[in-house]
C-alpha cells in the first residue's frame, strides 16, 4: 500500500519568506491514517510524488523533510524512518523505513582475582542487592554473552540496520515531521 494524503495529519504551513514555508505535522502509516491500521512496506521505499505532496501541503517542491523518531503504539518494534531526496520525473524522493538493528550478545571480562577457594568460577556476591559479580580464580575471565551463559545482552553490532523488506507492517507507527518546502 503506497503513501496517501490521509497518513498525513494536522499540517501546520508556516510562512518563511517569499514563497518558502516550514510544514509540520503527523505521519502515521496505517492505512486509514490513524495509528494502529495496517501498511505494507514498499520495498525500495515510499514515493513522495509530486501529486501527493502538492496535495497534503499544498507546496511543489521539497527543500527538506526530516522525520522524527517513529513510536510504535504498542511499543514492541523500534525503526527509523528517512527521506533521501533522489528526485525523478514524477517524484521528489522516496520514504524509507529501517528497522533497528537485530538482538545481538555482549561478553564480559572479570580481570585479576583470589586463587579459587570453592567451586564457583563467576557468581553475584551476597548480598545480591549490592550487585556485586565476584569470581574464585586468580585468572582473568570472560563470561560469553548469550542464552545460555548470560552476560550482558553483544560487544559488537553484527548486522546493521536495514531497509524494511515488502511484508513489513508499520501501520503501528506515528511520527512527527518537518519540511522545508516552496
Amino acid at each position: 500500500m503506497a503513501m496517501t494524503v490521509q497518513h498525513f495529519t494536522n499540517i501546520k504551513k508556516t510562512p518563511l519568506g517569499p514563497g518558502g514555508y516550514m510544514v509540520t505535522g503527523t505521519y502515521s502509516p496505517g492505512a486509514d491514517g490513524a495509528v494502529g491500521g495496517t501498511h505494507s512496506y514498499a520495498s525500495g521505499g515510499e514515493n513522495m510524488t509530486h501529486v501527493l505532496w502538492k496535495a497534503i501541503t499544498g507546496c511543489n517542491e521539497i527543500l527538506t523533510l526530516q522525520f522524527s523518531r517513529p513510536v510504535h503504539s504498542t511499543v514492541t518494534r523500534a525503526a527509523n524512518i528517512d527521506f533521501d531526496h533522489v528526485r525523478t520525473a514524477s517524484s521528489h524522493g522516496k520514504v524509507h523505513f529501517r528497522d533497528q538493528v537485530a538482538a545481538h550478545t555482549h561478553s564480559f571480562l572479570i580481570k585479576g582475582g583470589q586463587a579459587a577457594a570453592g567451586t564457583d568460577v563467576i557468581t553475584v556476591k551476597a548480598p545480591v542487592s549490592a550487585q556485586v559479580i565476584g569470581k574464585e580464580e586468580a585468572t582473568d575471565k570472560t563470561a560469553l554473552g548469550g542464552a545460555t551463559n548470560g552476560g550482558v545482552q553483544s560487544s559488537t553490532q553484527t548486522t546493521e540496520p536495514g531497509e524494511a523488506g515488502a511484508t513489513s507492517d508499520y501501520g503501528g507507527f506515528s511520527c512527527r515531521f518537518t519540511a522545508w518546502a516552496r
